[in-house]
């Protein structure tokens, strides 16, 4: 059970939920009752990607933020403005992938209007755009008052109304499946997937870095992550490293992969070898602190949370292995490297530590974790299930029967990506990827508690009949408010169950073994969702 803090933290990830939505519309047809959505703010004026005259300044703009020593306007949106969070390089790649697409359009279009098939490429130049300006909303707010953030905790809390959508999606009749989308691929055969490896792999990433060389570290997170992790290089790879939700993240995004769903390959390991860096113990405390003020009065502050998490970096360690091909713990790497008595480690310093010893240790071994590499595609920003028509589709609708049989309840917008991808004919199209899954396997409270990785507590039901709607969603809710799933309708839920019936048991016990769950956990999870599955097989049918 979280405590008090963790529960203040909640909150404060609950409030963070950014309110503008945008709808994009699936087709030409669809223009008229999104066209508010294609407003582009942050210049003089706000200029509509829809309308040409306006299309064509915006065109102006961004080719000028492309040319290092061009004058831009003195009005422009914040990611074309100095910052830290959209870095130069992306930037860069998103306005390089939005303007062909908007100069095409713009050159074909016709009386002063674009064409009918043109609107499908405007629509994903707003996404890209979209994303750049989530890319600068903070992951939780500032400040919080104590006067409205508490009741705007519990009218969010009450307001949850999952599977109470009226209209059917749009891109589906009844409970069929839509056609391949930025969100999903329909999965050729599930019933012969390999969910131990993954991913269409042969090897899991752990088994490549257990067989190459030791791998080198590259560089600590530095973004508002709230605990600690880094970055290795492996042969021709660079490797993420966490150290939170080790087991649940794999298993998620091997079940999420079998559905369909865009998601990276994440892979639990016992430990890690990496060649030692001094830049490990100094760097790895100097993440961006993300810090919130509870308020009084809106201006008068009376409590600091922290949420970013210093870390002892030696906690992260199972120990060296020196030179002279000796083996030591970390008690003993911790006793022998820091020079200084007096050295606070959780701001290590390089003169804190000895550096004739540094000059033995040949490679440095982490606890358990769990690695993700890091992929070649674009990563423009996140993305929000209440924008553009993304509520209104079958493929993020249904993903509530999963959402509900995992217990996936931290569905938060910076925990999505819009990713550019390049296909095999080489064209490069936005996907939307779903990421940090880790909050699986566990059980979640009306009263603002949520674990992850603890099976033996899941509840063996998630869906139960209902005298007024014929099915609810029980003994389940998110962090914060999902649209998709709250305007899922039974023909929704009842097609994202009909995939999870494709996923065998023997599947799932394979997925939580090549996850790092023990066999009897492992059975543990295979029963949870093998009934949970049961159960809402006998609501829908």
């Amino acid at each position: 059970m979280k405590s008090l803090p963790a529960v203040l933290a909640i909150t404060l990830l609950i409030s963070c939920s950014t309110s503008t939505p945008l709808d994009r519309g699936m087709a030409s047809s669809r223009v008229r009752e999104s066209e508010r959505y294609f407003w582009i703010e942050g210049f003089g004026r706000p200029l509509n990607l829809l309308r040409v005259e306006d299309a064509r300044q915006l065109h102006a703009a961004w080719s000028r933020a492309l040319q290092p020593d061009a004058a831009l306007p003195k009005h422009l949106p914040r990611y074309l403005e100095p910052n830290d969070e959209v870095k130069p390089k992306d930037l860069r790649r998103a306005l390089e992938f939005m303007l062909p697409k908007l100069e095409r359009a713009l050159d074909r279009s016709q009386g002063g209007e674009f064409r009918d098939e043109d609107i499908g490429e405007l629509l994903q130049v707003a996404e890209v755009h979209r994303a750049l300006e989530l890319k600068l909303e903070d992951p939780v707010p500032r400040k919080l008052s104590l006067e409205f953030g508490p009741p705007k905790m519990l009218i969010e809390s009450g307001s949850q109304r999952l599977l109470s959508g009226k209209h059917p999606a749009i891109d589906a009749a009844g409970a069929d499946d839509p056609a391949d989308s930025s969100f999903w691929t329909r999965p050729k055969d599930i019933s012969q997937l390999d969910l131990g490896i993954g991913f269409g792999r042969k090897a899991t990433l752990a088994a490549e870095v257990h067989n190459g060389e030791p791998c080198a570290f590259h560089e600590a997170k530095t973004g508002y992550g709230i605990h600690a992790g880094f970055t290795l290089e492996c042969g021709d790879k660079q490797i993420k490293v966490k150290f939170l939700e080790l087991r649940s993240e794999p298993f998620a995004t091997r079940i999420f992969w079998a559905l369909g769903y865009n998601v990276d390959p994440v892979d639990y390991v016992s430990e890690l070898d990496f060649t030692y860096s001094p830049e490990f113990f100094t760097r790895i405390n100097k993440r961006k602190n993300l810090t919130v003020d509870l308020t009084a009065l809106g201006v008068i502050t009376v409590h600091r949370i922290q949420l970013t998490h210093k870390v002892d970096p030696f906690t992260l360690l199972k120990g060296a292995k020196l030179t002279d091909g000796r083996w030591i713990d970390a008690a003993e790497l911790k006793a022998r490297l820091i020079e200084n008595p007096k050295a606070d480690l959780l701001a290590l310093e390089g003169s804190d530590l000895n550096r004739d010893f540094a000059e033995r240790i040949k490679t440095l071994t982490t606890v358990e974790a769990q690695l993700q590499a890091k992929s070649d595609a674009d990563r423009i920003g996140p993305w929000q299930w209440q924008d553009f028509d993304h509520p209104l589709l079958r493929e993020t609708r249904g993903l509530l029967a999963a959402a509900a049989w995992l217990g996936w309840y931290d569905c938060r917008f910076d925990n999505n990506r819009l990713v550019l991808v390049k296909s095999a004919s080489g064209k490069t199209e936005p996907k939307h990827f779903i990421t940090d899954l880790g909050s699986v396997l566990g059980y979640t409270t009306r009263w603002f508690t949520f674990a992850y990785e603890k099976p033996e507590q899941m509840k063996d039901t998630v869906t139960a009949k209902s005298f007024f709607s014929g099915v609810r969603i029980v003994n389940y809710r998110t962090l914060e408010r999902n649209r998709a799933f709250e305007q899922a309708t039974i023909d929704d839920l009842r097609w994202g169950a009909s995939w999870l019936n494709r996923i065998s048991d023997r599947q799932i016990h394979d997925a939580a073994i090549g996850s790092g769950f023990d066999e009897a956990r492992a059975k543990v999870i295979v029963a949870k969702l093998h009934n949970r599955l049961s159960h809402m097989n006998e609501v829908l049918y």
